[in-house]
């Protein structure tokens, strides 16, 4: 890794994502320069580079599996990677907010779009797999305390309303490590 490399607290089964993906990191931690470590002798379980929503969801995934410790590493010198710039939208099918205003949507009519939006050049599995969790994603972070605005609308690409919005994200997006005692 070039730049700067930045360490989360060390999390704990105990003290992973309870608060939310939303509003906390975005510009709270430290960055640990590789110049300023001497001692790069720690052990982890797991190490997950990157800490935007992938990363994040790994860590907590670990974490609720029973991994005892986790280590996220950011090159950049704040948390949140490329989500902390999208405004604390998210696109989701068969969301719980969807379901509440009577929109009719599946992971499949999702998968048909992003397939069609990128022009067949996207990793067919990967897009099933995005998809076929997006309800769980939501599931998760409405567990973690992520609040979302009362609106579900659709965007361009999208066949159906299903981007959301987070409401209490920290100013530049949904990107934060939820901590609980």
């Amino acid at each position: 890794l070039k730049g700067e490399i930045m360490q989360s607290h060390l999390i704990s089964r105990r003290s992973l994502i309870r608060s939310s993906l939303i509003g906390l990191a975005c510009s709270a931690a430290p960055a640990i320069s590789a110049a300023e470590k001497d001692d790069w002798t720690e052990t982890y379980d797991v190490v997950i580079i990157g800490s935007g929503f992938a990363g994040l969801a790994a860590a907590y995934s670990a974490l609720e599996n029973g991994v005892k410790s986790v280590l996220v590493l950011e090159k950049m010198n704040v948390f949140g990677g490329n989500s902390c710039i999208n405004g604390g939208q998210i696109s989701l099918a068969g969301s719980g907010l969807q379901k509440s205003k009577g929109i009719k949507d599946s992971p499949k009519l999702m998968e048909e779009d992003m397939l069609r939006v990128g022009q067949r050049l996207n990793h067919p599995a990967l897009v099933k797999a995005v998809v076929k969790e997006s309800p769980a994603c939501y599931d998760m972070m409405v567990k973690c305390g992520v609040k979302f605005a009362d609106q579900v609308i659709r965007l361009g690409g999208h066949s159906a309303p299903r981007t959301i919005f987070a409401e209490n994200y920290a100013g530049g997006g949904i990107c934060v490590l939820c901590t609980s005692g």
